[in-house]
């Protein structure tokens, strides 16, 4: 069992207990109910306790029948028993059940009786008139009933709420030790086994469980069910168990045990992670004990009342919730290593404690010494990072050496009788100190030793019950058998251990130097500082050693041992300057103190760089120790202290965890005394570089135990008032309570210091808030966290609020949490004397609350340990004095108390002066005196200071406890940048502090520069930090604030002021949002303006001075604001910041909280080209000019049409109105009845209907003469284009409906607005835009022109439909919360475009393309070590902008991909409706979809091994993947993984979850279709081993049809294997897995990761493939290749390959198109047809060339086919002249088709004349060239794309950068222009040119010169590439060429010449 003051392995749970103050290691929580019982039942003898051995049960039949109407249960047991020797009487047990009926029978014989109960004993005494012969089997039959209690006892009652506030009764068991007898009468001793079969009779809503199987389950004659469980092994009562409840399982099958995790309904989310782990520490404990798990099953329980913190039952073990059930994004790393590490204490009793029991409860500690050994041990065993093995030893061994030094503890093996005295040894004594005692005998035995006898122990007890001399009888026999003590025959494992068994304490080992070596001795320790009276106790001692001349901490065997004697020689040579440590990893049990000449070299030592040379477990020994000793007495205080002076520069987790535990000793003591603000000095100087070192940002992928120091360390920063540490807190905090969507992003981690800190420092608000909270948590964890928090508040009236509600029954706390209230209230200083005074005062509740727990014993006991005053003491003792009648079994608690008090008043008061002068000296040497003093030293970094201080040395000032590293002229640089980053990173509370901060370092250190003394009187310091402050901040303002005057006024009838916000941030406050718009525009197309007003109806979330919103390029002519039609503020004047776009209205009167408001503002705004907001557009029929108006509002650009909350979170309804010209008309979101009768000018006004909840980005209108085109769908779908390209837009209506409904199938829930219509807009930046039934195109996304658009254009246009009608319902219905999280709108949409495509155009192969499109070309993206997260921040316009790219739209689309197949489809897309039906009309972030996806996971029962949560978040929030190294060695298979880059000298730490799927050749095809994970590679170094069998000449390939988001690698032997499967029988492989070796093999070799030889000849089967997946992506890799060989002479080699692997698809494709040809067949033709033109293949460039010649002599009679129509363009301008050009530039200009005009543009670029090159470009720049903006760029990239472009693109852009940014769409456009450029250099003196060009114009180029940076180091990257790998290239080449393999070469150029023949004749 699990006793809840035993859970605190972990240092932040612990913070759970003593939150309120900096005490952040106090004892684990006590958890079990010793006051149920009195000792004053103990009048009777000891021995009265037990029953007569004369009766053995053998078998129980028990059957019970709970009733939740009235809280009882009936119950009958069958008990068989057997006498040895005879008998006429039997004794057994029962406990608070009522008997009715008592039979003994023996064959079916009754046999009279006479029956009497001992209350005190609970036996139960059967007098039988006729005795029992031996051995004879008798059966005792009793019927009984009991009471369902609430004291979580026995067979008890508990109950839940669910979401609908409906309370749900069940009834479980807690039977260890002693109250199995209140279920049903039994032998209820540990040694008295039998077996059970147990049945549960219950109703039919109901379920119940127990330890074994569930047999049956059979309707009763009274309505009820019963269920009958299978027969147990052997086993003794305490662990039988039963629960009836309408709990949900979640299960799990490993084919070796079932597992079952059993919850309430809406926890079963939170179980994931128990039941991910629960099967590795069983494999663990069958592993180490070499005995299989005995039972069918393992259910685990987590019940909501649950007194001990787990039971161990056979077969059904049982939980606290929170020490079973993790939520991700709500519990701690705390929670989960507590966890964990429960799981693995009771698992490990499956074996000590289940299968061996103790024979009676003397030897307690073989249960659980051995779980709690193992709950660290076991654990490390699938928590390897953990460092558990380290934390055993500070938080379970040093916890026992803190507990076992009174005078009044008890030995390990305890003589105890009655239950009292059986529940008081559930101690630290029995879990810790047996533990320990186990771990030193493990390494005195070496661990092999330790494991076979623990084998032989087992072995020979198995469902037996054990002494602890059978323990130690089979571990010496273990021992001697191994010769472990070398023939000693003093030594004897047996005499060893019951020395520290059997002796209560422990010694204190003194060492001094000698002459000789060393010489020791032992004595008890006591932390009273007494000496033990005679004769002294002694031990065996294992002594262990190293010094600094020959360090070894790593060997653990005993050098010497201390023979139960008290002194003892040890020869050692040892320098003056050398020092010992005893005891290495602390091992042992015991402490050492050592002679000065030691402890002075230990410090000197430690205050050294060398300190890491000493291990941190004696690092930590040294401190815990040291300080221990003083504490008693022993050593001196100034001594400890100077050892932990070299703290300053630790920063591993352990040393700092024994510390904390000794300091809270002292900081109890010191609290609330005059010398308490020194002593706050001395901690935060020492913790100044930890705190730095953990920081408060909580990392996601911290180590563990970084995770736990950082919350102890900022609990102890913040509770002593550290500002920086109170800031942050606080502006956490506010992040939450400001936040309209009130979702909690408070890294878990960090809550309970965030909540303390603001509770602590905030009023009533806060504290209602966080209670509310508490009331709202379905986390039991959080729920603890938030009961500790709450005390934290400095308000005595809340407090005494708190505690009333503590005790009353009828609130939400539990009775089990209820103490956890008062300690959060007595732990802090101010907090104890009103915990104390409501205890006085409120006695007879909190003892009745507290009637069957052991609470008020624990608040007696816990308030008087804080205890520092005298008169504290006397109100204890008039209170024990006052209640010594009333205080029962607390009696001797209260007394103990008192004395307590009294021992540490007495204490105080003799060191306090000591260790005040000690730190009075310290504090001097840190801030301003010289190093040689009294004191300590102090270090920086790890350089000792000596001398006066300089300006990095720490400041200390005592009033707020900061601490800082000062240098005047870094506090300007960094007060003057930090202004530019305060707020957008830490928010305005922070960065007031950081100021603070900055301002107070530089004062000082100015000081200190001149050499001044900075000891402030407070009234000096007050004064000049005034003065300071002041003069410094004016500075910083000014040198802030000269750069950025600048006076530009808008035109317009109202001057707007400029307005420099303070805050940085681009986000708007959540003071405010919008209800509903009310929109008018009217635009005017002569002058290109258009006016407008918009109504905004907004609700008020806090009492504001100001309203914020957004406004950007409009002048503002006037604005209203309104409540309830009175006039609040009207003025012609607006606060605009024009870099944020924030507009902002200021009232002089507050807007109040929960108060709507009306807003009214008039503005006039310009109808810009530049293709955002409410723009112009244009097209020419003739020779007119038709104008239109459209918008484009994605992501930030709805500001420019109308002032408005444009954050995606501020959904809001729209009503649109617009003024329509004459001849127009206007579309927008929703329809409109009818438009208005024109008015005398012909203008008509257009009144859409209201629109539901969406976001402003998705708002849309258009204005224009467009026609439509209606489908036959049953509802509105139609299309909008120009009058002459309206035809085209029938393809988009034929496939327009049949997604729609795919979708709507799909998701389950209908399209939701009254139309869908599809607007082609001739100027349009994006592809298209899914404003919410208005959806906007580029006309190539929507029209398709049959005959003339090609199949690709086809295939774009059906993606790009289906991709904006996925946007309907991700991202319009449910929205993400922001553009951090773009990608759960594009990703999805991404992702279904081609799953619902795939549905209408079957013949397509969609989802294979979907491989070599989306997810081979983020792969390359994706590579670079600077790409960016899925999930990552973005606060700007253009950061925003940013996250439209390839990594939210392709990465985001294959990682859902990937999910998509884990999951099953079928689960996923229940997943996926469950997310948006859930969240529809509202906003999400990922843990929205994870957590619906896991809900969903559980409920099919889908085994992932992790919650989604857990294994997917990484691939959302690290940058990159994978690649997986596949290495077969001795017929094993182990995989290991890295992140993939493609520059060989980069690399990077990440880890991913890696689900992998394989087929083996035997396996194919068939194999390559299973997608579902086998197994799953963890984040980790280590290599993992697979469980596969393959023989050595088999393939095996990773990644079936490449749906996990990896790379594979393969060892050389894999890959000839691959290579040779490929050219054998390449079609059993999977199409998609040819394409993922093709380019996984070539991008390997360019990221250096596999040699080009290996790469390439995975390339030679491809003249057998004919499919257009593989050779697509085998020619994408091979662009790269051809790219970096252009300019060299082995081009021709490259050329003369790829041309001999075409061959046969050339041949087979051919030029002619055919009516069978599928898509796939004409995108191949395509494909293969260019590539062979492009390498100069003759007959290929004669064809097209032809071709293009007879369409220029006839252009109506000799067309040339669509498909074929780029690459006959490009060929026939690539190798003719100028005439052709113009030709074609001619048909540009004449064509109105855009997809012609589109593939002109591109061809045009193909030409090798520089001077039509250069016309082109200038073409390009020119408004009247008739090429639009929207197409600029795509003729820059067809010129440099052309090998002989490169340079005139490059002089092109150097002379015209600056017209090229206006006319390509700003800055991106030429940072996009140069990283093209710059990917096509292939020489050494290019890239020094385009590096001088972007040096030269940096300041010009602004934003695209970062980017030109980092283009010239790729292209730099690529040239070293070239000049690296190119030789093994053209080798490999020309080695096949040479070998024989050119065959094809002459081959083909026989074909071409014969072909070329028979063309000239024909001709």
């Amino acid at each position: 069992m699990v006793q809840t003051w035993h859970l605190g392995a972990c240092v932040s749970l612990l913070l759970l207990i003593n939150i309120t103050s900096a005490n952040v290691i106090p004892l684990r929580e006590l958890h079990f109910n010793p006051d149920r019982y009195s000792e004053s039942r103990g009048t009777r003898a000891d021995e009265d306790y037990h029953l007569p051995k004369t009766v053995k049960p053998e078998f129980y039949k028990i059957t019970l029948t709970p009733n939740f109407d009235n809280f009882t249960f009936i119950g009958t047991v069958d008990i068989t028993v057997s006498a040895p020797n005879g008998t006429d009487s039997i004794s057994l047990h029962y406990d608070k059940i009522t008997v009715d009926t008592v039979i003994v029978s023996c064959n079916n014989v009754e046999i009279p009786l006479n029956d009497s109960y001992v209350e005190a004993t609970n036996i139960f005494t059967l007098e039988l008139e006729t005795p029992l012969i031996s051995e004879e089997s008798c059966i005792i039959h009793i019927d009984y009933e009991g009471v369902l209690h609430d004291d979580m006892a026995g067979f008890y009652r508990s109950s839940y709420t669910t979401a609908d506030g409906e309370e749900r009764w069940l009834a479980a068991t807690q039977f260890e030790p002693t109250d199995a007898r209140r279920a049903f009468p039994c032998f209820d001793e540990p040694g008295l086994k039998a077996a059970f079969q147990i049945n549960i009779r219950r109703t039919k809503d109901l379920k119940s469980i127990s330890n074994m199987n569930l047999l049956s389950s059979k309707d009763t004659a009274d309505g009820l069910v019963e269920d009958s469980f299978a027969v147990s092994p052997l086993m003794s009562t305490y662990l039988v168990a039963f629960i009836v409840s309408d709990f949900k399982q979640l299960s799990l099958n490993d084919d070796h045990h079932l597992y079952r995790i059993w919850v309430k309904g809406d926890a079963l989310t939170q179980a994931s992670y128990s039941m991910s782990i629960s099967p590795g520490i069983i494999e663990f404990m069958e592993n180490f004990t070499a005995i299989q798990y005995k039972f069918p099953k393992l259910d685990q329980a987590a019940v909501p009342d649950f007194a001990a913190g787990a039971m161990e039952n056979w077969g059904l073990v049982t939980y606290r919730e929170r020490l079973l059930l993790y939520s991700e994004g709500t519990s701690t790393s705390s929670n989960k290593q507590n966890i964990a590490s429960v799981i693995a204490h009771e698992f490990a009793h499956q074996w000590f404690g289940d299968l061996v029991s103790p024979q009676w409860w003397d030897y307690l500690w073989l249960n659980e010494g051995f779980a709690t050994y193992f709950e660290f041990f076991a654990t490390q065993a699938v928590e390897p990072n953990w460092r558990l093995d380290h934390q055993f030893v500070v938080n379970a061994h040093q916890n026992a050496l803190a507990a076992d030094s009174s005078a009044t503890t008890h030995p390990i093996t305890a003589s105890v009788h009655t239950p009292a005295q059986i529940n008081s040894i559930f101690d630290t004594i029995s879990y810790d100190k047996a533990g320990s005692i186990i771990r030193t005998a493990e390494h005195f035995l070496t661990h092999n030793t330790f494991v076979k006898g623990l084998r032989r122990y087992l072995g020979i007890k198995a469902f037996e019950a054990a002494t602890a001399d059978d323990l130690f009888d089979a571990l010496a026999t273990q021992a001697d058998a191994d010769n472990i003590f070398q023939n000693d025959t003093d030594l004897n494992v047996k005499t060893i251990l019951k020395s520290w068994t059997e002796q209560a304490g422990y010694p204190y080992i003194t060492v001094q130097r000698t002459e000789n070596g060393i010489h020791i001795s032992q004595k008890k320790f006591l932390i009273s500082g007494e000496t033990e009276e005679e004769p002294a106790t002694t031990w065996w001692v294992p002594i262990t050693y190293t010094t600094n001349n020959s360090i070894d901490f790593e060997n653990t065997a005993p050098k010497v041992w201390l023979r139960n004697i008290s002194e003892d020689d040890i020869e050692l040579t040892l320098a003056d300057n050398e020092w010992v440590i005893l005891n290495i990893q602390e091992t042992a049990f015991y402490r050492v103190i050592y002679d000065d000449v030691n402890y002075e070299l230990l410090k000197d030592y430690l205050n050294s760089d060398n300190y890491i040379n000493i291990h941190p477990l004696n690092r930590a020994q040294l401190l815990d120790d040291s300080l221990y000793l003083a504490r008693a007495g022993l050593l001196s205080y100034s001594t400890a202290l100077d050892l932990t002076t070299y703290l300053a520069a630790e920063t591993d987790f352990v040393p700092w965890v024994s510390f904390y535990r000794a300091l809270t000793f002292l900081n109890t003591r010191f609290a609330g005394t005059e010398d308490y603000d020194l002593f706050k000095n001395y901690v935060l100087q020492l913790i100044q570089n930890l705190y730095r070192s953990v920081g408060f940002n909580a990392l996601e992928y911290d180590e563990h135990p970084t995770k736990l120091i950082r919350v102890t360390t900022l609990t102890w920063a913040c509770n002593f008032n550290y500002d920086l540490c109170l800031n942050s807190a606080s502006a956490l905090f506010r992040t939450w309570t400001d936040s309209t969507s009130r979702i909690n992003r408070i890294p878990p981690d960090l809550r309970s210091v965030v909540y303390c800190s603001a509770v602590s420092n905030g009023g009533v608000d806060e504290w209602a808030f966080l209670y509310d909270e508490f009331l709202k948590s379905k986390v039991a964890s959080d729920q603890v966290l938030i009961l500790s928090a709450l005390g934290c508040t400095r308000d005595v009236t809340l407090l005494r609020q708190y505690l009333t509600i503590a005790i009353t029954p009828e609130s939400k706390i539990r009775l089990q949490d209820a103490q956890t209230v008062f300690s959060a209230v007595y732990s802090r200083p101010e907090g104890v004397d009103v915990a104390f005074d409501f205890l006085s005062n409120n006695f007879v509740a909190v003892q009745q609350y507290f009637a069957s727990t052991s609470g008020l014993r624990n608040i007696i006991s816990g308030i008087a340990s804080r205890m520092t005053t005298h008169a504290q003491h006397q109100k204890l003792s008039d209170f024990v004095s006052q209640h010594e009648t009333d205080l029962g079994s607390a009696l001797a608690a209260a007394k103990a108390a008192v004395e307590t008090v009294t021992a540490n008043l007495a204490w105080f008061d003799k060191y306090r002066q000591d260790i005040s002068e000690w730190m009075v000296a310290y504090t001097e040497t840190t801030t301003s005196g010289p190093t040689t003093t009294t004191g300590p030293t102090t270090t920086t970094g790890q350089t000792t200071t000596t001398g006066p201080p300089t300006s990095e040395t720490p400041i200390t000032t005592t009033d707020a406890g900061t601490s800082l590293s000062c240098n005047p002229l870094i506090s300007i640089i960094i007060l003057t940048g930090y202004m530019e980053l305060e707020v957008q990173i830490w928010g305005p509370v922070i960065s007031a502090g950081i100021h603070t901060v900055l301002i107070q370092c530089m004062h000082i250190a100015l000081r200190r520069t001149n050499g001044a003394d900075v000891t402030f009187t407070p009234f000096r310091l007050l004064l000049t930090r005034t003065i300071m402050a002041t003069i410094t901040y004016m500075i910083v303002l000014l040198l802030y604030m000269m750069p950025r005057v600048t006076a530009m006024m808008p035109e317009g009838r109202l001057q707007a002021t400029q307005v420099k916000a303070s805050d940085n941030s681009y986000r708007l406050p959540k003071t405010a949002g919008p209800i509903s718009y009310e929109v008018y525009l009217k635009p005017d197309f002569e002058s290109f303006t258009f006016e407008g007003d918009v109504k905004i109806r907004v609700q008020v979330f806090e009492d504001t001075d100001t309203i914020t919103l957004h406004s950007n390029r409009q002048t503002i002519s006037n604005i209203t604001v309104t409540n309830n039609n009175e006039v609040i503020l009207s003025t012609s004047e607006a606060n605009i910041d024009s870099e944020k776009h924030f507009l902002v209205i200021s009232s002089e009167s507050k807007f109040l909280k929960g108060t709507e408001y009306t807003i009214n503002i008039a503005f006039t705004g310009i109808l810009s080209e530049d293709m955002n907001g409410f723009y112009r557009s244009s097209y020419t029929i003739g020779n007119e000019i038709r104008w239109l108006a459209a918008t484009q509002f994605e992501s930030t650009h709805a500001r420019s049409a109308f002032p408005c909350f444009d954050e995606p979170e501020f959904k809001a309804k729209f009503k649109i109105t617009i003024d329509t010209p004459p001849d127009y008309h206007s579309l927008s979101n929703m329809p409109t009845p009818a438009a208005s009768e024109p008015d005398e000018s012909g203008w008509r006004k257009y009144e859409f209907a209201e629109t539901e909840l969406m976001s402003t980005y998705l708002v849309a209108f258009i204005v224009s003469d467009f026609e439509s085109l209606k489908s036959n769908a049953p509802y509105s779908f139609s299309a909008w284009a120009r009058p002459n390209a309206i035809e085209n837009a029938e393809y988009s209506q034929t496939i327009g409906p049949p997604l729609v409904n795919f979708y709507e199938n799909y998701t389950g829930i209908e399209y939701k607005f009254p139309k869908i219509d599809q607007v082609a807009v001739p100027d349009f930046a994006a592809g298209a835009m899914e404003n919410w039934g208005l959806i906007t195109y580029r006309e190539t996304g929507l029209l398709y022109y049959d005959g003339i658009s090609t199949e690709s254009n086809k295939k774009s246009t059906a993606l790009v439909i289906a991709h904006e009608l996925a946007h309907m319902w991700f991202g319009n219905l449910v929205t993400l919360q922001w553009w951090d999280y773009t990608w759960l709108n594009e990703g999805f949409a991404r992702l279904f475009q081609y799953l619902s495509t795939d549905t209408v155009e079957t013949e397509w192969r969609l989802m294979e393309q979907f491989v070599v499109d989306q997810q081979h070309t983020v792969f390359a993206n994706d590579a670079l070590l600077s790409a960016q997260p899925l999930t990552s921040e973005s606060n700007t316009p253009a950061e925003i902008s940013a996250k439209f790219g390839t990594i939210t739209y392709s990465k985001g689309g294959s990682v859902l991909r990937m999910l998509r197949h884990i999951l099953t489809p079928e689960t996923f897309q229940k997943g996926v409706q469950r997310y948006l039906t859930t969240h529809s009309w509202h906003n999400t972030v990922p843990e929205d979809l994870f957590n619906a996806l896991e809900e969903q996971r559980i409920e099919d029962n889908i085994n992932t091994h992790h919650p989604v949560h857990h294994f997917f978040e990484p691939w959302t929030i690290q940058p990159g993947y994978p690649v997986i190294k596949v290495v077969r060695e001795n017929g094993k298979i182990s995989v290991t993984q890295e992140r993939f880059l493609l520059k060989d000298n980069e690399n990077s730490e990440l880890k991913w979850f890696v689900p992998l799927t394989w087929t083996r050749e035997s396996e194919a095809p068939e194999g390559f279709q299973s997608t579902e994970p086998k197994e799953w590679l963890h984040p980790t170094d280590t290599p993992t081993e697979l469980n596969i069998e393959i023989s050595p000449e088999e393939w095996i390939i990773f990644n079936n049809q490449e749906t996990g988001y990896y790379r594979v690698n393969y060892d050389s032997e894999s890959w000839r294997l691959i290579s040779d499967g490929l050219h054998a029988n390449h079609d059993s492989i999977h199409p998609v897995n040819r394409a993922q070796l093709l380019d996984d093999a070539l991008n390997l070799a360019r990221a250096g990761k596999l040699d080009y030889s290996t790469a390439l000849q995975v390339t030679v089967y491809l003249h057998h493939d004919h499919d257009y997946i593989p050779w697509t992506a085998a020619l994408n890799a091979f662009s790269f290749l051809d790219r970096r060989l252009t300019n060299d002479q082995g081009h021709t080699d490259f050329k003369d390959y790829v041309l001999s692997q075409l061959q046969h698809v050339y041949e087979t494709l051919g030029f002619q198109e055919q009516d069978s040809d599928n898509q796939v067949t004409l995108l191949f033709r395509v494909s293969v047809l260019t590539w062979a033109c492009r390498l100069g293949l003759q007959e290929c460039i004669d064809t097209a060339v032809s071709m293009f010649k007879q369409y220029q002599e006839n252009t109506e009679n000799n067309r040339i086919p669509a498909n074929l129509r780029r690459l006959v363009f490009c060929t026939a301008l690539e190798h003719e002249g100028e005439e052709e050009w113009n030709f074609l530039w001619e048909r540009y200009q004449e064509s109105i088709i855009t997809t012609e005009q589109v593939t002109i543009l591109s061809a045009l670029g193909c030409t090798k004349n520089e001077e039509l090159l250069k016309q082109y470009l200038e073409k390009s720049i020119n408004s009247n060239s008739g090429i639009r903006k929207q197409d600029a760029a795509s003729v820059f990239s067809s010129v440099y794309s052309n090998p002989d472009g490169v340079a005139t693109a490059f002089d092109f852009l150097k002379n015209n950068f600056n017209e090229i940014a206006n006319n390509y769409g700003g800055m991106n456009a030429v940072a996009n222009s140069i990283t093209g450029i710059a990917g096509r250099l292939t020489t050494v003196e290019q890239v020094n040119d385009l590096e001088t060009f972007i040096n030269a114009n940096s300041e010009a180029l602004g934003s695209a010169a970062e980017s030109g940076r980092n283009a010239v180091e790729a292209a730099k990257a690529d040239v070293e590439w070239t000049s690296k790998h190119k030789n093994g290239i053209l080798t490999w080449l020309r080695n096949r060429q040479n070998s024989g393999d050119g065959s094809a070469n002459i081959v083909i150029n026989i074909t071409v010449i014969t072909t070329a023949f028979l063309v000239a004749l024909l001709t």
